[in-house]
């Protein structure tokens, strides 16, 4: 089950989870035991769960993996507004790139509750791709996008 101590505990937990629409149990706990859900909402609960604790960095391993699109977006947008609101620092592993740009061109929209693209970019926001256990690239979106190297190109396209 997940559990939060405390008046402040409980507060936070039941933001993480109004977040995520998992909203809905007594004291800020979820409506449901853990144990008891399917994989696709146990992976829509990582998210909300974590941020219960007030990280100042959240890892994701791909976040909207295995989740159709109508669930998908609404976790990415999460990732984002925790790190523009909460200013809290996200590492996104995934091997889906169209994840990696939307974090890097979006950012959050308090009239709109949603994340909305903005021709800034997000601030301080890199792409560093792995070959063998081996950076190949340290850069921005834009510097991705230009790069000439071979493997990079194929990521691509």
């Amino acid at each position: 089950m997940l559990l939060a101590r405390g008046p402040e505990g409980y507060a936070r937990l039941s933001r993480a989870l109004a977040e995520a629409h998992l909203a809905g149990g007594e004291k800020g706990r979820p409506a449901f035991d853990l144990a008891d859900l399917a994989g696709r909402l146990r992976h829509r609960v990582s998210t909300p769960r974590a941020f219960a604790t007030s990280p100042e960095i959240m890892l994701y391993d791909s976040p909207p993996g295995g989740l159709d699109p109508a669930t998908a977006t609404p976790i990415m947008d999460l990732v984002i507004k925790l790190r523009d609101c909460s200013h809290v620092s996200a590492l996104l592993a995934t091997h889906r790139l169209q994840d990696g740009y939307l974090l890097a061109t979006h950012a959050w929209d308090d009239a709109m509750q949603a994340s909305r693209w903005t021709s800034e970019g997000a601030r301080h926001t890199s792409f560093l791709l792995l070959r063998h256990c081996r950076a190949i690239f340290d850069g921005s979106a834009a510097e991705l996008r230009r790069d000439a190297d071979p493997y990079v190109r194929e990521f691509l396209s």
